[in-house]
């Protein structure tokens, strides 16, 4: 009886899962609920819909960006992450190098190491503000997470 209402559990979940423009980690969350629960569809066309209405609007860009990745379209992740690369006031820009993140100052082209943990880091976003930033984890014997710094 259990393993009948987990399916039915898992969706009422996906279909509440609304991703919080304040945080990052929510919209991602949502996005691998989308996918766990079959309804990543659903979820990519109400995303694409807002970002028809407003195309700066990072959330549902983040939103797409990850579904494509969880869905294996890298191309599509990669150019939509692309698009959410550098904080929005254009003054840093956070890049992978070497499994980790690293914020660079742009105007001054001065790296900064955000994260050293073991495994890898990327797919980095900035919070709708600029004083956050979500990125996914994973590699060294641990599945794939969101994690979240201070953009500092």
């Amino acid at each position: 009886m259990l393993s009948q209402l987990a399916p039915l559990a898992l969706a009422a979940m996906v279909a509440q899962a609304r991703p919080n423009a304040e945080d990052p980690r929510a919209t991602v969350r949502a996005a691998a609920l989308a996918v766990q629960g079959d309804s990543a569809s659903r979820l990519d066309a109400r995303l694409r819909a807002r970002v028809a209405r407003d195309p700066n609007d990072r959330p549902a860009l983040l939103g797409i960006a990850t579904l494509a990745r969880l869905r294996y379209d890298y191309p599509a992740a990669e150019s939509t992450y692309r698009r959410l690369l550098t904080r929005p006031d254009d003054r840093y820009a956070v890049v992978p190098r070497n499994f980790d993140l690293w914020r660079i100052d742009l105007a001054r082209a001065l790296p900064l190491r955000l994260t050293s943990d073991e495994g890898y880091e990327n797919g980095s976003v900035w919070s709708p503000d600029g004083s956050k930033i979500a990125y996914t984890r994973g590699g060294r014997g641990r599945e794939e997470d969101s994690g979240q710094r201070e953009s500092r």
